[in-house]
């Protein structure tokens, strides 16, 4: 029961959000580039002077860079991942994005004259997911080191690949969205 009245309330929120000019889709996106704006100074902090900052933004790691990677930030910035950036990225980052990216999908399928939108519904809260999973593994992994699970590595890795893979596919959805409801817009409009 608590699933579907979050579906409902999800559903309700992407439906707001996807007016573009409406003061719904604006806050969204305002809401999402503070919180991108925090995230990225945050992960410039986990900076060690090689350049390399969160594994999130990476696509897939193996056991030896995230080795080299947890080592090289040293204890206070392992300690600052796991109860600030990690912590973050769970809650408001992910939901601001997934509100957003929801609203746009939304839109996208309305101009293209197509408002069943459930498999890329779906497929939004499934790139979510893998990102906390991704999220979760990698405090995990940042609280524990020096141990180092390598399935546990996998499994981070692996669900951030997955992410970036669904978040791509998803990005194509809402630009072929636009622009196949622009080019039935011209077409309409030579029409008459």
């Amino acid at each position: 029961m608590p699933l579907l009245l979050l579906w409902g309330l999800l559903d309700r929120t992407w439906k707001a959000v996807s007016d573009l000019k409406s003061l719904s889709f604006w806050c969204s996106l305002g809401a999402y580039a503070i919180c991108s704006v925090i995230e990225i100074q945050f992960d410039s902090y986990l900076d060690a002077g090689d350049g390399r900052t969160s594994p999130d933004l990476c696509f897939g790691y193996t056991t030896d860079d995230m080795q080299s990677l947890l080592e090289g930030w040293g204890s206070e910035r392992r300690l600052w991942y796991a109860t600030v950036v990690g912590r973050f990225d769970l809650f408001p980052y992910i939901p601001a994005y997934v509100i957003l990216v929801g609203g746009l999908l939304r839109s996208a399928s309305a101009a293209a004259g197509s408002l069943s939108y459930f498999y890329y519904k779906q497929q939004i809260l499934v790139m979510a997911l893998w990102d906390y999973v991704e999220t979760i593994t990698q405090i995990y992994l940042a609280q524990s080191y020096p141990s180092l699970n390598p399935s546990l590595v996998v499994v981070g890795s692996t669900a951030n690949m997955l992410k970036w893979t669904t978040f791509g596919l998803i990005v194509l959805q809402i630009i072929g969205g636009f622009v196949l409801g622009s080019m039935k817009q011209k077409g309409h409009e030579k029409r008459e």
